[in-house]
């Protein structure tokens, strides 16, 4: 049986999962398959944005369930923000669009080909 883990995200999470250190403020969390960083799931946050996202690495399978839950528990958190939320449809994912308007995200612009969506 995996043994699946869900925790805060830190700084050298992020180092480890996307080579580079992030630029913006990240909230988020990771979940780990076997202690391997499978997914990683958050806001990150500007001055004039916030954007949730929800990456999954190559070759590490966690569970879809596990990844909708904590999506879901982001989502409940950062409504009490009273902000806009927003995310970007990962065009290479085909079930990413779907996944957004399920957590309540509606198309709201497209740039540079990207389709851009917000929490209503």
């Amino acid at each position: 049986m995996p043994n699946i883990e869900i925790r805060p995200a830190n700084a050298a999470d992020l180092l480890s999962f996307y080579g580079k250190p992030s630029a913006k403020t990240v909230r988020a969390f990771c979940i780990s398959k076997n202690g391997e960083v499978g997914a990683i799931e958050g806001i990150t946050i500007s001055p004039e944005i916030i954007t949730f996202f929800s990456d999954m690495k190559d070759g590490v399978e966690v569970p879809k369930m596990t990844v909708w839950r904590v999506s879901k528990e982001i989502v409940r958190r950062v409504r009490k923000m009273n902000l806009p939320i927003y995310a970007i449809e990962n065009c290479n994912k085909p079930t990413a669009k779907r996944f957004l308007e399920r957590l309540g995200f509606v198309f709201y612009a497209e740039d540079n080909g990207e389709q851009q969506y917000r929490l209503t």
